[in-house]
């Protein structure tokens, strides 16, 4: 694992370790229904399945309604309190292991830096630490095209925001959504 992002499987095919096992007292978001608590995509079936099914998005739905079960998800997460501390989140794979995410300094950021600087002539980003930058960048080293991550805050606004760039550093064509605690969801698309 790099910085929250599984790079690899686990050896000998055993289960991946629960990123976020055992959260009481250490500033979770507190239950707000009984699924909040679940261990939601477990391989070893807890939790319902994976959190991929339900999150199917129809692109005619409107993107302002808040979903329940992502809520639950990210009620799970740290609670970042007047915007101090990291940015932590979770990202699903396809086969319903579930990955930390985090901001700050580390190869993708690296990545971000890089490319920030050959393609798009903006020389190194503050933004480059921010988890949806960071993670556009794996989705583009993964060949990643169609993700969704849950975040425990909302992506920054204004002119040098992951808003306006998060597009440019996604694969072209790919598509990132974004849930975090109550908004979202917010569905990004990679520019060519």
């Amino acid at each position: 694992m790099v910085s929250g992002i599984r790079t690899s499987e686990p050896a000998g095919g055993s289960t991946p370790r629960r990123a976020l096992e055992d959260r009481q007292g250490t500033g979770t978001r507190p239950d707000k229904g009984s699924d909040a608590g679940r261990q939601t995509g477990s391989p070893g079936g807890q939790g319902g399945g994976s959190p991929r099914e339900g999150f199917k998005q129809d692109p005619s739905a409107n993107e302002t309604e808040i979903d329940p079960r992502a809520q639950a998800i990210i009620r799970r997460l740290p609670v970042r309190e007047e915007n101090t501390g990291k940015t932590r989140g979770l990202w699903f794979g396809r086969d319903g292991s579930e990955s930390p995410l985090v901001s700050g300094y580390d190869r993708y950021q690296e990545m971000a830096d890089r490319y920030a600087d050959e393609r798009l002539g903006l020389g190194p980003l503050a933004k480059a630490t921010h988890v949806e930058i960071k993670f556009a960048m794996f989705m583009r080293e993964r060949g990643l095209r169609d993700e969704t991550i849950y975040l425990n805050n909302d992506p920054c606004k204004g002119p040098a925001s992951c808003r306006r760039w998060l597009g440019s550093f996604l694969p072209p064509g790919a598509k990132l959504t974004i849930h975090w605690p109550d908004g979202g969801p917010e569905t990004f698309d990679g520019k060519s």
